[in-house]
């Protein structure tokens, strides 16, 4: 369960993150700096012509295809020959949420030195490899984790003990495995399995629940009772 709340935080981050670099590069016009959209100069085309109407399609490059129709402009994908899709990136947008769950979910300073390290890398790539000017860079920077933020005070995680057992048919139990030793036991559609301490939901690791029935019998025969943490 933890994992599908891992997953949903990062989808929404990263729909809401794509919905904004559409408006923005909708919006924003840049001139390409990829081979595909850089434009030559022809022979012999002096400056009030370039100036004063359309420059002549020989100076196209070979990969230039922009939209003609209005299905090419919503519907035709080029992941490779783009030209006008720059504010913001893309790449660092998904490099970013990842980074950002990393930090958030993961308690390993390893794991978060690494994650830190590789953006910190992969910046000078995407801008070598002229996907994207430094300003598209910058921007997914700091916008990304902005997003993330806002998302997480908005709408945090359902991993409450009564939050799991409401959407997802999850709930914990206070098992009595003996006179006076007890453990955990977490129900999932029907299913029982043991738990441990650091496994449970925070409300519950940090004593935030109430129990029902705490007074628990000890069942004839020794076998063992449960009472429902709420």
């Amino acid at each position: 369960i933890y994992t599908v709340q891992i997953l949903r935080r990062m989808c929404i981050t990263l729909v809401c993150c794509q919905v904004l670099r559409m408006i923005s590069f909708l919006v924003t016009t840049l001139p390409g700096a990829s081979r595909q959209c850089r434009y030559t100069v022809p022979d012999g085309l002096t400056s009030a012509e370039m100036l004063n109407g359309p420059a002549p399609n020989e100076g196209n490059p070979s990969g230039y295809a922009p939209p003609t129709n209005l299905y090419d402009i919503l519907f035709r994908f080029d992941c490779t020959n783009g030209c006008g899709d720059l504010m913001f990136s893309s790449h660092t947008i998904f490099t970013m949420t990842f980074v950002c769950i990393v930090f958030k979910y993961f308690d390993f300073k390893f794991l978060k030195f690494i994650m830190a390290l590789a953006q910190i890398a992969i910046v000078p790539f995407i801008l070598a490899a002229r996907k994207h000017y430094s300003v598209d860079v910058f921007t997914a920077l700091y916008l990304t984790p902005l997003v993330f933020e806002i998302l997480w005070t908005r709408r945090p995680d359902r991993d409450t003990s009564i939050d799991l057992a409401k959407y997802y048919g999850i709930r914990f139990y206070l098992a009595q495995e003996s006179h006076d030793s007890f453990s955990y036991v977490v129900s999932v559609w029907g299913r029982e399995f043991s738990v441990d301490r650091d496994e449970l939901p925070i409300d519950i690791s940090q004593g935030r629940y109430h129990v029902k029935g705490l007074a628990l019998p000890w069942g004839k025969g020794g076998e063992r009772t449960t009472a429902s943490i709420v």
